[in-house]
Parts: structure tokens; sequence; C-alpha cells
């Protein structure tokens, strides 16, 4: 591959990453979860191999997905901690284990009366 030939892809893949910034902003980005970056990504490459194959598809498919990648390490890279999941050990809002495990105890306990 040729260097302008890559620098053409590049200009592609930033081209698509100011129209996603355009549309839904930083704010938007940085309540994303882990989860939710992958699924992007991995929705615009389930679109890229969708049947019958399309060459056009194929390509927009790939763009779109590097640059959601390129979304989702600039906002991780600007120190913005990915939105909380509800399952995140990390998140003391909405995940406390400190008494877990003894208000499962304490309900085993209570039906088994």
């Amino acid at each position: 591959m040729s260097t302008k030939q890559r620098a053409r892809i590049l200009d592609e893949i930033t081209a698509e990453r100011e129209y996603q910034d355009g549309k839904w902003g930083s704010v938007f980005d940085a309540q994303n979860t882990v989860n939710d970056w992958v699924t992007y990504i991995v929705h615009y490459l389930s679109n890229a191999s969708r049947m019958p194959f399309n060459r056009d598809d194929y390509r927009k498919g790939l763009v779109k997905a590097a640059a959601l990648a390129v979304a989702a390490l600039e906002a991780l890279d600007s120190n913005m901690l990915p939105g909380p999941r509800h399952y995140d050990p990390w998140n003391p809002i909405i995940f406390d284990t400190t008494n877990a495990m003894e208000r499962d105890v304490d309900e085993l306990n209570t039906n088994d009366v």
C-alpha cells in the first residue's frame, strides 16, 4: 500500500470522526461505557459483513468502526473514565459490595422461616 493510499484512508476516518463528534459531541461520548464503545464498533463491523457482499457497504462499515475506535481512544486519552456499567465493582453508587453478601444471607434466612 502506498503512503498516499494510507493517507486517503486516514483522511476518510478523520472526516467520519469529525462528523460523529459534530453529531454526538464529547458530552455524549463521556457517558459511554466500555460495552457501549465495543457494541457501536461491532455493530458497524457487522454491517460491513452483511450478505450479499457489497464493497461500498463493507468500506463504509470499516470506516465508521475505525472512527468509533478513534472516538473511544480519544475519550480514554482525555482522562474521561468510561461511563459506569451497572455491574462495575468500581462504581460505588450503583454497585455496593460492602453489605451485598450480608443482605443475601439475611434474605435467605428470612425466607427459610
